[in-house]
């Protein structure tokens, strides 16, 4: 299992919610409304006599019959996947237990993806009351290199070095924000919802081989935002998960390196006309891991200064905006006012020009709610603003320097 097939799971089967359970009669039913969104992961459910929440349903349906009963109650996380993959190859058979490995893993990846890790305006908004911070630390690490490379100090030495520089900027960030700098809603939230986050002496001490079966693999990017980090480091938890995957992020080895990957993932979105004139769109709705309800970022953040794809209409079909609207602030309240569960909106990745993206696509420049020029490269821009918090989550929680 894959750390990030491990984190969807681990997501989806936390228990949060006491409504009263909505009743279906068979798995097609669940997934039918589960696609459609008419049901969150954290939604109670009863299905014939057994009663538990949407996402432990879902995660205990990859699993034998026999073996359901035991895990419709528990919380995921890589131990308990282990356990149970054990479990089936030894008491049944080591090809159902591959297939159930294979099964938890594509529900895993999908659930990621379902839980709220998915691109909105403020993921490419970079923030500069730490940017003295990130250039303090910056300087650390050329003189801890340059030192390396005229033998002055050994690896050992280079790697202590490199760590201890990140986490001294992790620990002056934390003190701005106490200071009084505001923290981004979505950032609280997150950081709310996150484990907490190990010491640097910890992390020496921790052996290279237990990191991932230490917490590491259950929520590796909600613990990035927990160390008072920038909110645009939800772009680098939608890269880690979907682009570059967070198996690979292991082995990257500089800073530099890392930032040339971020690059090169991002380099296409450099604006190349004003609109595309693309039909397609992506559903954008609240987030949906997040354990207080009253800190989740609500629908008007994720979808304001975006370009709506279809017409939407309240729940008595009144148009609150035309397709093709731009939604300011006022308009993104007035719809999540309506109660609607999701917006379809242009994105960058359904774009349709050639070389590049659309304004109307990308949606307003976040750093200034203006339309983004032709020739204006976004991608390099995103990719500059978050390299150090980047290198800062790689170096911390995979263990390379």
């Amino acid at each position: 299992m894959s750390p990030t097939a491990t984190l969807g799971l681990h997501l989806a089967t936390r228990d949060r919610n006491e409504k009263e359970p909505a009743r279906f009669r068979c798995y097609e039913r669940v997934v039918e409304a589960f696609e459609r969104g008419a049901l969150k992961v954290a939604d109670p459910i009863r299905v014939g006599d057994v009663t538990t929440t949407l996402g432990k349903y879902l995660v205990a349906q990859c699993l034998p019959p026999e073996m359901q009963p035991g895990v419709l109650g528990r919380t995921w996380d890589a131990a308990l996947v282990s356990r149970a993959l054990d479990e089936a190859a030894r008491e049944l058979h080591v090809e159902i237990a591959a297939r159930c490995a294979e099964a938890l893993e594509v529900l895993g990846q999908y659930l990621v993806a379902r839980t709220g890790f998915s691109l909105a305006m403020s993921d490419f908004a970079s923030r500069t009351s730490h940017a003295d911070i990130f250039a303090k630390a910056d300087e650390d690490l050329a003189r801890v290199h340059e030192a390396y490379q005229e033998g002055v100090i050994t690896e050992g030495e280079r790697y202590n070095r490199v760590l201890d520089s990140w986490a001294l900027a992790r620990d002056r960030t934390r003190g701005a924000e106490r200071a009084g700098s505001r923290h981004d809603d979505r950032l609280r939230a997150v950081a709310a919802a996150s484990a907490e986050v190990p010491t640097p002496e910890s992390v020496r001490a921790m052996p290279p081989q237990t990191w991932l079966r230490n917490g590491v693999s259950e929520r590796p990017i909600l613990r990035t935002l927990a160390q008072g980090l920038e909110p645009h480091d939800m772009m680098l938890a939608c890269i880690a998960t979907r682009t570059l995957r967070v198996e690979q992020l292991m082995r990257r080895q500089t800073a530099a390196r890392f930032h040339a990957d971020l690059s090169a993932v991002l380099g296409p979105m450099r604006i190349v006309a004003r609109d595309c004139g693309t039909v397609r769109g992506v559903a954008v709705s609240e987030l949906d891991y997040v354990d207080d309800d009253d800190s989740t970022p609500g629908l008007a953040a994720r979808i304001e200064g975006r370009v709506a794809a279809r017409e939407i209409a309240g729940p008595d079909d009144t148009v609150l905006a035309p397709a093709g609207a731009l939604l300011m602030p006022e308009l993104a309240r007035r719809i999540e006012r309506a109660g609607l569960a999701h917006v379809v909106v242009r994105d960058v990745t359904v774009c349709e020009a050639t070389d590049g993206v659309c304004a109307m696509c990308f949606g307003l420049d976040p750093d200034d709610f203006t339309w983004p020029c032709p020739g204006d490269d976004m991608g390099a821009r995103a990719a500059d603003a978050i390299a150090e918090a980047a290198a800062s989550f790689v170096y911390t929680y995979f263990h390379i320097c």
